[in-house]
């Protein structure tokens, strides 16, 4: 590791007084040359530029790649607002759709007003199923809206030949962040559940369901999340490749 180190910065400084680093991808005006780089190479790489650029509170980390990103995001909105303030564009248009899209997203007055009347066609769907066959049609209609319940598929290189792409699923479909949400008996994981218990019971209510049944219904999605959770990898095991293969 010392000899890394060492060869990095070598090549470091010599692309400094050469001139040649320019276009490499390496900021020299990041590195801070008081730090030992056998002792703290991180510290060394990047000590200029983090003492240059704190973390902004709104962040939980900071790093020239995350502020490029949130930079990237800001004018991504400024287009987006511009686009959508601008009308006029043809029907069917790129234009048209992005800008149509984006407004109707943030447009938080007519969203309330709406309520879920918008997911009444959804709603009604889903009270028609009455069998097996059913269920699956309407996964593959969910997976057709981008949502990917009970699992996603996603298109990735083969582990075992990265030339090749190909379908991998995965287990989805749990409102909380993962397994041990639902199965761990950890204080905080139990708390965690009681607050999501509550929270999905109150969008019920917000949907229009009176106290009895939004607890019922809530009731019915934390056992069926959990028997997802049970049947889904910890992300111990999902750290071994040949458990997901």
């Amino acid at each position: 590791m010392r000899t890394l180190a060492a060869l990095v910065c070598l090549f470091l400084l010599l692309g400094s007084a050469s001139g040649q680093n320019a276009g490499r991808g390496i900021e020299v005006s990041d590195i801070d040359r008081g730090a030992d780089p056998c002792t703290d190479f991180y510290a060394f790489a990047n000590g200029s530029w983090r003492a240059r650029n704190p973390i902004p509170a709104s962040m939980p980390r900071w790093s020239r790649r995350w502020a490029a990103g949130e930079s990237t995001k800001e004018r991504l909105r400024e287009l987006l607002e511009e686009t959508s303030a601008a009308g006029g564009a043809p029907k069917g248009s790129v234009e048209q759709v992005i800008g149509d899209f984006y407004g109707a997203c943030m447009d938080e007055k007519e969203i309330d007003r709406l309520g879920v009347e918008p997911l009444a066609p959804l709603r009604s769907e889903i009270a028609r199923l009455r069998n097996a066959a059913d269920v699956q049609q309407m996964i593959a209609r969910f997976h057709r809206l981008a949502i990917r319940v009970p699992f996603s598929v996603t298109g990735e290189s083969d582990a075992h030949d990265p030339n090749q792409v190909i379908a991998k699923i995965n287990a989805s479909g749990l409102g909380m962040p993962d397994r041990d949400y639902y199965v761990k008996t950890d204080t905080r994981f139990q708390d965690a559940r009681a607050k999501y218990l509550a929270h999905i019971a109150a969008m019920f209510l917000l949907a229009g369901a009176n106290a009895p049944r939004a607890k019922a219904a809530a009731d019915t999605i934390m056992r069926m999340e959990t028997k997802l959770a049970v049947a889904s990898l910890d992300d111990v095991a999902l750290t071994v490749p040949k458990a997901t293969e």
